[in-house]
């Protein structure tokens, strides 16, 4: 019998609880083992475990959340384009200049002052 306690946020821990699981004959007791992985926010162990349940099984909106991650995690990459990470830094940062200039602005309207009399900015 596979063990009903989750396992400690550690992937290999998490790997070896899987296995058991995938090794297990009998999958009774699996979907409370689901819901208490999602009652405990940890989607990708509840993903990884429904994987091993057959998709008639998801009658219940605990298991219907456990397979909707499922199939968020296959869709997203593991490895994201380093292009990709590198633009969107860029575009953040140029955001979010753009919206502390816009504060810093209003604020200074408030205050009735025109120019900055030391500004911080780098």
């Amino acid at each position: 019998m596979p063990p009903m306690e989750l396992p400690p946020r550690d992937r290999g821990a998490e790997d070896a609880f899987v296995a058991a699981w995938s090794a297990a004959e009998a999958l009774d007791g699996l979907d409370a083992v689901v819901e208490a992985a999602l009652e405990a926010r940890r989607p990708m162990l509840a993903a990884r475990l429904c994987g091993l349940l057959p998709e008639e099984a998801a009658e219940d909106p605990a298991l219907q959340r456990a397979f909707a991650a499922a199939r968020l995690l296959l869709r997203v990459d593991r490895e994201p384009d380093p292009l990709l990470v590198e633009g969107f830094y860029e575009d953040w940062k140029r955001a979010r200049r753009a919206f502390m200039d816009r504060v810093r602005r209003r604020q200074r309207a408030r205050a009735g002052q025109e120019r900055p009399r030391g500004p911080r900015r780098r």
